[in-house]
């Protein structure tokens, strides 16, 4: 990964970061529209996933930033042996 723990959160408290979380809860709730009002299984189930893809989305520069954290403390562990 080419983005530094320092990078992912000056990401998370950005504004730009802000107004896409705000774009996003917009495409949930928009698709949880279409859901509340469909009667196709097959529609539902491609609105159920758009859901969760969005969702995925959110949650994503957070994972990231696990992730680096999870191997910077791997790096050190090694390095301490």
């Amino acid at each position: 990964m080419r983005s530094s723990a320092n990078h992912l959160k000056d990401f998370l408290e950005s504004v730009m970061w802000q107004d896409i979380e705000e774009e996003l809860d917009g495409w949930i709730e928009g698709a949880q529209e279409q859901l509340e009002s469909c009667n196709d299984t097959t529609e539902m189930f491609r609105f159920q996933g758009r859901i969760q893809a969005v969702r995925d989305m959110l949650i994503l520069p957070n994972n990231m930033l696990e992730t680096i954290i999870e191997e910077n403390k791997k790096g050190e562990q090694n390095g301490k042996t």
